[in-house]
């Protein structure tokens, strides 16, 4: 009876406000999750007290009218949270400017897939439960202390759901790496090898178009034309240099990083006003409307390098490329910081770094500090950087006193300064000198807010004064928070730019103030903004 009281009421306060409001499939994936822990948490409760209090007794299953008052009072409590979990659900989405989505029938929808995952997660922890007794049983002879049998149960079940758990984990991995590999090697539609020089895989590269991956060729074959820029700036223009090397180039990512300083070499990347190094994210992507911006202020007179680490997506590669993501972010800035530095003082290009979500903690991976941040670099934009990132991490926690931790203020913000739209960089009033760097994280982004510590410990955004797009009504609940967090983490692209972990046209306007053009003014940047609102 404590396990469906505890299935009942997680599953309940998984129906509380989140970051972003959740399709019902999502949702009913992140109640059953909830019911499935509450179920497991009510029945450890249980046989911890009956342990302690009554340990010779058989367990109580509850009489007929207990059940049927459970039944009753939790089930019209959670259906009552259902609705009232799609009305709060509906108020972010007017909060963020997002349509209300129409899932159809949201509470059969949420209802069933909750259900279904309980049921599942339920059951295949009862098979592990039966499973243990059996071994305990078959271990349990005469003489034998009381504990040992049940701890042989135990610890024999735990040790063959490990290996069943690995031996999935490793088979589903494999297929996806292949499927996702078969995935890099194509080429999206009505994408075609650009006719320029100045890009990876033309003639003079001495990268091939075909080793750039199916993302590095989208990036690739995305230049903006000179007419393009020229129609934005009124003058004459160059063509933009773009750089990209693939995985398919090399497996090692400091081989990656050196055949991309060959190919800004036989380029003339290291010849440009601008040099904008990349962290890509996951399959090797590079966000359009945070690098074309660029090419229009300096009317193409840029240059901008990334190398791929993964094949696999984003949200994947966060659970297992994490660690490639530093590598290849390490290893591209340094080697590209390394030539730039042998070029005289006065022929060197402004140096700038940019990163992206997984693609922000690599490029974070070259620095120890903001310190190091500023005297190696000319100007940063990291966007979206999620938490396990070390040096915004150590930022966040230092912040000033009084400011909050989804917009805080570092030092004055004298060098680093945090937004989540472009206009916020412009405070504190203080002044801003270069080099300028920046972080642009929106409050509701859970890519910035998802750690496992969300389990056991409050965190600084739920104790303070919510962010403006995060609901008034969200509160931090143990355990439960993870999880409707990581249901976010699969919903954050579903709302507008400015909100979750859609930053669009709010790039423009951030790289307007960190390093603009001589003459650049704040028409100029309404302009280059309206370019890709």
């Amino acid at each position: 009876m404590p396990a469906a009281v505890g299935a009942i009421a997680v599953a309940a306060l998984t129906l509380t406000p989140s970051l972003i409001p959740h399709a019902a499939v999502i949702q009913g994936v992140v109640t059953g999750l909830g019911a499935a822990c509450g179920y497991a948490v009510g029945l450890g409760v249980s046989r911890a007290v009956r342990t302690v209090t009554i340990r010779n007794e058989p367990p109580s299953y509850g009489s007929p009218t207990s059940w049927a008052w459970i039944l009753l009072v939790g089930g019209a409590g959670l259906a009552a949270m259902m609705v009232l979990g799609k009305v709060w659900a509906d108020e972010v989405s007017v909060t963020m400017g997002a349509p209300i989505p129409d899932d159809g029938p949201w509470w059969v929808i949420t209802a069933t897939v909750a259900l279904i995952i309980t049921v599942l997660l339920v059951g295949i922890g009862r098979a592990i439960r039966r499973l243990s007794r059996r071994v305990a049983r078959f271990a349990d002879r005469p003489g034998m202390p009381d504990a040992v049998a049940p701890t042989i149960g135990v610890l024999s079940a735990g040790l063959v759901t490990l290996t069943v758990l690995g031996a999935l984990l490793g088979i589903g991995y494999t297929a996806i790496d292949r499927v996702f590999q078969d995935v890099n090697d194509t080429t999206t539609e009505g994408v075609t090898q650009p006719t320029v020089p100045t890009v990876s895989g033309a003639s003079d590269s001495v990268v091939s178009w075909d080793d750039l991956g199916a993302d590095g060729r989208d990036f690739i074959s995305a230049v903006p034309t000179t007419e393009r820029i020229s129609a934005f700036t009124g003058t004459a223009a160059l063509d933009p240099v773009r750089v990209f090397v693939g995985v398919d180039s090399s497996p090692d990512p400091v081989d990656r990083a050196d055949l991309a300083v060959a190919d800004l070499e036989a380029l003339g990347g290291f010849d440009r006003a601008v040099l904008v190094v990349v962290t890509s994210t996951g399959t090797g992507w590079v966000d359009q409307s945070a690098i074309e911006p660029l090419e229009l202020m300096h009317g193409g007179d840029t240059a901008v390098v990334a190398t791929q680490y993964s094949t696999l997506p984003s949200w994947l590669s966060f659970l297992v490329d994490q660690q490639r993501a530093r590598e290849a972010g390490a290893a591209l800035f340094e080697a590209v910081h390394a030539r730039w530095s042998a070029l005289p003082a006065d022929q060197r290009p402004l140096l700038l770094v940019y990163g992206e979500s997984l693609g922000a903690l690599g490029a974070e991976a070259a620095f120890d500090s903001v310190a190091d941040m500023a005297a190696r670099t000319q100007g940063m934009l990291l966007v979206g950087p999620p938490s396990v990132s070390p040096v915004h991490q150590t930022v966040t926690e230092g912040r000033d006193p009084g400011t909050p931790a989804w917009q805080p203020v570092y030092d004055g913000g004298v060098t680093l300064r945090f937004g989540s739209r472009a206009d916020d960089l412009s405070q504190p009033a203080g002044p801003w000198t270069a080099p300028r760097l920046a972080y642009l994280q929106n409050a509701s982004d859970p890519v910035v807010w998802w750690s496992p510590t969300l389990i056991w410990s409050r965190p600084d955004w739920l104790a303070e004064p919510p962010g403006p797009d995060v609901s008034a009504h969200a509160r931090w609940w143990p355990l439960v928070t993870f999880l409707q967090v990581t249901g976010d983490m699969m919903d954050s692209t579903s709302v507008p730019a400015g909100h979750g972990h859609v930053y669009g046209p709010n790039q423009a306007g951030a790289w307007a103030q960190i390093a603009p053009p001589a003459g650049w003014t704040a028409a100029d940047t309404a302009r280059l903004t309206a370019e890709f609102a």
